[in-house]
């Protein structure tokens, strides 16, 4: 009988997904977190937003992703940012990376001529052998991917 194993589970959170992959992560442990085009928090992002910053204190969700990264302890992270996008800008990941001090790794590909929605197949290659790496880590199937 086979188990689910937590340090085998990879949890992908794109875009506004990014709150609740980084909450199971850090609620689960699980081995792997990939996030992109990720944010700190709702709040900070609609903050930054032109003319919606005023509506920062009506967001029901904050999804406070920077607080799960803190939380993270053996997670290997994997943050891929477009540098041209312009609906979330790559400082959020860049922050994330800061705020990360578990013993995983944190790695944050940035993508030069990628926006916020093509991140993924701009860079999907270097993406796969960070996916590797983490499942190597964890001691999973890295044949499987």
């Amino acid at each position: 009988e086979e188990r689910l194993v937590p340090e085998r589970v990879m949890v992908l959170g794109i875009s506004i997904g990014s709150g609740v992959a980084a909450y199971l992560a850090q609620r689960y442990r699980v081995g792997t977190l990939l996030l992109l085009s990720p944010y700190t928090s709702l709040s900070d992002l609609v903050r930054e937003l032109p003319g919606l910053g005023l509506l920062t204190p009506f967001l029901w969700y904050r999804f406070p992703v920077s607080e799960y990264m803190a939380k993270l302890d053996r997670t290997c992270v994997i943050s891929a940012h477009g540098r041209r996008d312009d609906t979330i800008p790559l400082h959020h990941s860049e922050t994330l990376q800061k705020v990360y001090s578990g013993s995983g790794g944190f790695t944050l590909l940035a993508a030069d001529d990628s926006g916020h929605n093509n991140v993924l197949s701009m860079i999907y290659r270097r993406i796969e052998e960070q996916i590797l790496r983490c499942l190597e880590r964890a001691g999973g199937q890295s044949s499987n991917i």
